[in-house]
């Protein structure tokens, strides 16, 4: 079954094998011949073999096929010298001195596959650990305090432990290495290289984390100072405005009447004294204006909501008075900010009037939006007045020119109403851009359409 040459051969009869050591030319012996064999036998480290052999060929023959075994059952001694398959796992390969081979392993058994010395089979090469492979050799068993069967391998000594190996296959060639399964993709080496991967990229997203979110802090303290800065500035700005538009003005109509009454104090009493009145009426509306100016940046209620809901919570603060009615028609929005600012203004200005001087029992608001407008409504059932002159700067009426001028800066339709004893309506009309339906729809859930 197997020649070593210069050393002897393997035989097998029936369910046995055999070690015969020779000293003659084996050269003419082949794997499957048949022979005749006489030798001096003796105690092996297993089975016993033949000393110092001779052979007869009696006839040629195909190799004897090999017996599949499992490592248990080769490890039992059992199939000592005889030919046998077993699949195994390669743990790894070796190549000492003139003798390569593999240690293999089945369940919990390891054991060594050795070719010839001299030999270097090109599957070794390319042999991975983890490989599943089916390899055919003469199974060598030893007794636990004796050396191999059939000859002493001092290389494989020196290379394995013996106590890893309980027997070992002697191969012939690399026709007898079969790989059954290649070996999987994640070995331990790479899974604990990708591991490593993974925790320098972990710590390298949580470096750029942390990184990233000291520069948003630092980024929102910058925008949230620049806002800070704009807001002051827009404050500015606007008081200026105000001052410009009113409170300068108004200032100078004051300077303008004083001035009338030392030119007229003189000559007519009675005229000083119309211009003297004229003075004082612009120096409450001015007070009136620069307290609004001041605490009025923006109306406080429309940094906490629309436009309906400051006209309600105006009404609240109203109230003790007249009975007071707001009603919101359409889908309500949000409108351009400083629309929103002068409607109010306009709303409240008209309700105080109806409260200090109509002496009004009811004040109806009405708010109405449609697609490209907004329209505000103020009626009161109060003494009203003649509209045709009590709306100018002669006569003293300031609440309404300051309506009149807001009116103006939006581009809005104004209509003034009243008669003495029939109340007085005051209506704004004001084109808007068209809103988002989904906006639409948002502030008709939230605002319901009368209170």
């Amino acid at each position: 079954t197997h020649v070593a040459a210069g050393r002897g051969f393997h035989l097998e009869h029936g369910d046995h094998g055999v070690w015969a050591e020779s000293d003659e030319d084996l050269a003419a012996l082949r794997p499957g011949m048949r022979a005749s064999v006489v030798g001096f036998p003796a105690l092996g480290a297993w089975n016993p073999v033949l000393k110092d052999a001779t052979f007869r060929i009696e006839a040629a023959g195909a190799p004897v096929p090999p017996r599949a075994v499992t490592a248990a059952e080769a490890r039992s001694g059992a199939f000592d010298c005889r030919r046998v398959t077993v699949e195994a796992t390669v743990l790894e390969t070796f190549e000492r001195g003139e003798t390569p081979g593999a240690v293999l392993q089945q369940a919990d058994t390891t054991f060594v596959a050795e070719w010839p010395p001299g030999t270097a089979p090109a599957a070794l090469a390319n042999l991975q650990p983890g490989s599943v492979v089916q390899v055919t050799g003469i199974c060598l068993n030893k007794r636990p305090d004796g050396m191999w069967a059939a000859f002493e391998s001092g290389t494989y000594d020196a290379l394995v432990r013996p106590q890893r190996a309980t027997f070992r296959l002697l191969v012939a060639g690399t026709d007898e290495l079969r790989v059954v399964r290649a070996p999987d993709w994640w070995t331990p080496e790479r899974i604990w290289t990708a591991l490593g991967a993974l925790a320098v990229g972990a710590l390298a997203i949580l470096g750029w984390n942390v990184a990233l979110r000291r520069r948003v802090a630092a980024q929102t303290e910058i925008i949230r100072a620049q806002a800070s800065r704009e807001a002051v500035h827009e404050d500015r700005t606007r008081i200026a405005r105000e001052l410009h538009d009113t409170l300068e003005q108004e200032l100078t109509g004051i300077a303008v009447q004083l001035d009338a009454v030392s030119d007229r104090l003189p000559e007519s009493p009675p005229a000083a004294a119309t211009a003297l009145a004229t003075a004082r009426a612009l120096l409450r509306h001015t007070r009136t204006e620069a307290r609004r100016s001041v605490w009025d940046l923006r109306a406080a209620l429309l940094d906490e909501g629309d436009l309906a809901t400051a006209l309600r919570a105006t009404a609240r603060h109203l109230d003790g008075g007249p009975e007071i009615r707001v009603q919101i028609a359409g889908e309500p929005r949000r409108l351009a900010g400083a629309m929103e600012n002068n409607l109010l203004r306009i709303a409240t200005e008209a309700m105080t009037n109806a409260v200090k001087h109509a002496r009004a029992r009811r004040i109806d608001v009405r708010l109405e939006f449609s697609a490209h407008a907004a329209a505000l409504e103020v009626r009161d059932d109060g003494c009203g007045f003649d509209a045709s002159r009590s709306t100018t700067l002669a006569a003293g009426h300031f609440g309404w020119l300051g309506i009149r001028e807001r009116a103006e800066r939006i581009g809005a339709d104004l209509e003034i109403g009243s008669e003495p004893g029939a109340g007085t309506r005051v209506a704004i009309r004001v084109r808007t851009p068209a809103a988002a339906p989904e906006a639409s729809q948002s502030a008709a859930k939230t605002a319901p359409p009368t209170v």
